[in-house]
């Protein structure tokens, strides 16, 4: 079970059933996301009970240590924890482990900002900003996930967060790594609030900062940029030109490409209340892990492969998600990368296989209203290593074709 710190574990699930009992919902859910939101709630009630004065004098500089935390998966003494996260080819399973980095960076993001955050700011995950796998691990070794604080604005933090194995460079170098940003906001106007600083004392953590500020800018900046319209509309063009032939006369269309809506898979399901998290909206784990399983189906379909998952490219949280909300999740695969010769640093010649960029869309959909509400996007990149080609997917719209190169341009500016 996890570890976090001095207090015991029965301690902490003591005082957060005292609390009304508000921590059985992480009982639906992982025994990590439940461990992890019980701490939470134990220190949120230490901090309810704390000295208005103390609690809202305003944000304080916080070093990295303050809220750093580690949770432990100790597969090997309890095979039934193991039985919990193994896929069906003997590997950790990637949907589950998306929830337990949700329920811990929203663990880390509290703890950093306590004792403010009970009553005076709403901590909302803004978006997940790259998850990902390094090397595959599997259940037979012990395994943990630990994250800090790396960058903190004036109203968001960066939360740098990793998962280790025993079993993969014993321990010492990460399988997963993943970046979360988190906002803050005050409950009662909803506007943004400002949180406590980022105490930096080594230069490795002045380091860690500057890069991740760096990153920071170069997304706003992004997204502040118009597109060359210009450019963009003839670009737009030619991909869906490039179509016209396939829909036109399917029947003698090039059977190295498909249609993109034909890579198109969907589920939706109504949102329970043992699928809310410790403010009684949509835990977002669960629709992370509900939006990777479509993924990777819709991957696997498309393909005729089995696929390898590679990262998470970006989740972006538009809107929350209530209890009773009527939930849809639109896949359908943007773009293929083929097989592909690339040199290293190192100079080393790799041979890098097929890849497959899925896009997922999430929408609440209320049909006794007959209107829809978009609440977030994923892209997750999948590998094919049992592959040597894979189709080519084609647009058949202005809107297709849009998504398709923005995509490609966040990835390449991305790897750059």
């Amino acid at each position: 079970m996890p570890l976090f710190g001095a207090r015991s574990l029965a301690a902490v699930r003591r005082l957060a059933t005292d609390a009304k009992g508000a921590v059985a919902v992480g009982k639906f859910h992982s025994p990590i996301v439940d461990a992890l939101w019980a701490v939470r709630h134990a220190e949120s009630a230490d901090d309810r009970a704390a000295d208005d004065d103390a609690v809202g004098a305003g944000p304080t500089p916080k070093h990295a240590d303050a809220s750093r935390t580690v949770a432990r998966y100790d597969f090997v003494s309890n095979p039934m924890l193991a039985e919990q996260y193994r896929n069906p080819y003997g590997l950790v399973r990637i949907g589950r482990v998306l929830e337990d980095l949700d329920a811990l960076a929203g663990t880390i993001a509290f703890k950093h900002t306590r004792p403010r955050a009970p009553k005076h700011l709403m901590l909302v995950t803004a978006s997940v900003d790259r998850i990902a796998l390094l090397h595959n691990c599997d259940t037979a070794s012990d395994m943990r996930l630990s994250g800090y604080v790396a960058w903190v604005g004036r109203s968001s933090m960066v939360l740098k967060l990793n998962a280790y194995s025993d079993g993969v460079f014993g321990g010492a170098q990460p399988w997963l790594e993943a970046d979360f940003t988190f906002v803050a906001r005050d409950p009662a106007t909803q506007k943004s609030a400002p949180i406590d600083p980022l105490e930096l004392r080594t230069e490795a953590e002045r380091a860690i900062f500057s890069r991740v500020a760096a990153k920071v800018e170069r997304d706003r900046a992004q997204r502040a940029a118009p597109p060359c319209a210009q450019a963009n509309a003839a670009a737009t063009a030619q991909l869906v030109a490039a179509a016209l032939p396939a829909v036109l006369m399917p029947a003698l269309s090039d059977p190295t490409t498909v249609l993109m809506s034909d890579t198109r898979q969907t589920n939706a399901f109504v949102c329970q209340p043992q699928h809310r998290n410790t403010q009684d909206r949509i835990f977002g784990g669960l629709l992370m892990r509900r939006a990777f399983e479509l993924a990777y189906a819709t991957a696997f379909l498309f393909s005729g492969s089995k696929p390898q998952f590679i990262e998470v490219d970006r989740v972006q949280f538009v809107a929350p998600v209530e209890v009773g909300d009527l939930l849809m999740f639109d896949a359908r695969v943007l773009y293929t990368t083929p097989k592909r010769t690339v040199r290293e640093s190192t100079r080393a010649v790799v041979v890098l296989p097929p890849e497959v960029h899925v896009e997922i869309i999430a929408h609440v959909v209320r049909p006794g209203q007959h209107t829809s509400r978009h609440v977030n996007t994923t892209m997750i990149t999948f590998a094919l290593p049992e592959a040597e080609t894979v189709k080519r997917v084609l647009p058949t719209s202005s809107d297709e074709a849009q998504r398709v190169l923005a995509r490609i341009a966040a990835d390449e500016t991305r790897d750059e």
